[in-house]
């Protein structure tokens, strides 16, 4: 009954104006910026030297690619503003305040008995209070109102950062750096669900700190946690972990060709056992198109004596500003000492953004070759103020 309501109150928020984003829209020359114009922020200026007047007339603005990828660099929410060919970007210097939910229904029918079982769930409902305390301090907090995971907390985020130049140094409860996916919000996922291997590690926060830098051809974050996870902290035994996570950007001089990244990490601690989980990352972007693949390897330890592994391979592709076709390959296997019971996941889908992607629609069809093969489709239904 929980669930239910809160999907009807999902459904009123997508469909009320009062959470509608701003329409970045300001006349049809809007996105003619010129090659060469400054792009002021606050307080940094970004000079565009490359203009593809083929994404333009895509349908692709710059404008929303910037904003894209200062959102992304930053991670902090923002205000936009443009007025005469300058795109204005806002740090809020209060407290502000961000919702998310998700929904999702899924049909799935096994080949053992030919039953089809449905199921609705609201995977999670985040509250999240962010903002910037200065030119150097950041914070944010974040809280899970509904979370179908198994943590013995309702928070999620809750750090502050601080900020000079190229480093940056955080503090508090966090996503440790040693994959990709599965530090990747669920609000991000090109697909209903992250891959079996990211589900294993995926979501998964700890209390800790943890330097991060970046710089034109690389990027680097290395941190050390309580090793608890999601643990209560009463708990005895607790260890320390290191994680540590490299990407390198070899295109970084010639965006023209593409966005390259190739990266790797490794997460190793001490709970009341040892144990050492590394990772492989690889993604390239051109336009439209992007295409990644992972690794992600566990080791045995005395504790857990089954080593495991898994990787997968997506590609996606936009075929309109607002159509984004979806593919997966994904195979995981649970102990390496016996390949029979190795699964393999096959996922083709449709996402569909609206409210300058503020609101999606992720539509996934799923196929398992395991010990029971399974058909299975995924409608989801994402919405979040940032």
């Amino acid at each position: 009954m929980k669930n239910l309501i809160i999907f009807f109150v999902f459904i009123l928020l997508l469909i009320s104006p009062v959470f509608a984003v701003e329409n970045f829209s300001d006349g049809q020359n809007s996105n003619k910026i010129i090659e060469g114009e400054v792009i002021e922020l606050e307080p940094q200026k970004i000079i565009i030297t490359d203009i593809d007047d083929n994404e333009v007339n895509d349908g692709v603005s710059i404008k929303d690619l910037i904003i894209e990828e200062e959102v992304y660099r930053t991670g902090i929410s923002k205000y936009y503003t443009f007025d005469k060919g300058i795109l204005k970007i806002h740090p809020h210097e209060k407290i502000n305040f961000d919702f998310g939910l998700i929904g999702d229904m899924n049909w799935i029918v096994n080949h053992k008995d030919d039953d089809l079982h449905s199921r609705f769930q609201i995977p999670t409902a985040d509250l999240i209070l962010s903002g910037k305390l200065n030119e150097y301090f950041d914070y944010k907090a974040q809280m899970f109102a509904d979370r179908n995971i198994n943590e013995e907390t309702i928070m999620g985020d809750l750090w502050v950062r601080a900020k000079y130049k190229n480093y940056a140094l955080q503090v508090g409860r966090m996503r440790k750096p040693f994959a990709f996916e599965p530090t990747y919000s669920l609000y991000d996922l090109d697909f209903a669900l992250r891959s079996q291997v990211g589900r294993l590690f995926g979501d998964h926060r700890d209390t800790g700190g943890k330097i991060i830098s970046t710089f034109k051809y690389a990027d680097l974050a290395l941190g050390l946690y309580s090793s608890m996870q999601d643990r209560p902290f009463y708990l005895r035994d607790r260890g320390i972990e290191f994680d540590g996570w490299v990407v390198l950007k070899p295109l970084a001089n010639c965006p023209e060709i593409g966005e390259l990244k190739l990266a790797g990490g490794i997460a190793t601690g001490k709970r009341d056992y040892s144990y050492n989980n590394y990772s492989a990352f690889a993604s390239y972007k051109y336009k439209k198109f992007a295409l990644k693949t992972e690794y992600i390897y566990k080791a045995a330890s005395f504790y857990d004596e089954t080593d495991a592994d898994g990787f997968y391979v997506d590609g996606t592709y936009f075929l309109t500003d607002k159509l984004q076709a979806a593919v997966r390959f994904d195979s995981y296997n649970p102990d390496n000492r016996q390949s029979s019971i190795r699964t393999n996941e096959y996922v083709a889908g449709l996402n569909y953004y609206l409210n300058n992607r503020n609101t999606m629609f992720v539509l996934n069809y799923i196929f398992s070759d395991g010990i029971i093969n399974s058909h299975r489709v995924a409608l989801q239904m994402r919405y979040r103020t940032w």
